[in-house]
């Protein structure tokens, strides 16, 4: 197997979650976002590592992504909700 460096950039997704959220929505929904955030992660992380298959970091790597593009992508999107109202 390859040696697999994971991207640093994704230790900074709960703040990123948790800025977003309070800049559309406000401090405590930011919050809670961003701890939202890091349960969903973590409990993705289980299930990768419960199945430990081969390449099982790239996996967790690659969920964090497609959990951060779903939690920003709902952000905005609820946000465009709130003034489309």
């Amino acid at each position: 197997m390859q040696d697999f460096e994971p991207n640093p950039l994704t230790k900074l997704f709960p703040l990123a979650v948790g800025a977003f959220g309070w800049q559309l929505h406000g401090f405590l929904i930011g919050l809670i976002l961003a701890v939202m955030y890091i349960g969903v992660v973590l409990a993705s992380n289980a299930q990768v590592m419960a199945n430990a298959s081969d390449g099982w970091m790239r996996k967790i790597q690659l969920r964090k992504w497609i959990v951060f593009v779903f939690f920003v992508v709902g952000l905005a999107i609820s946000r465009a909700q709130v003034i489309s109202a």
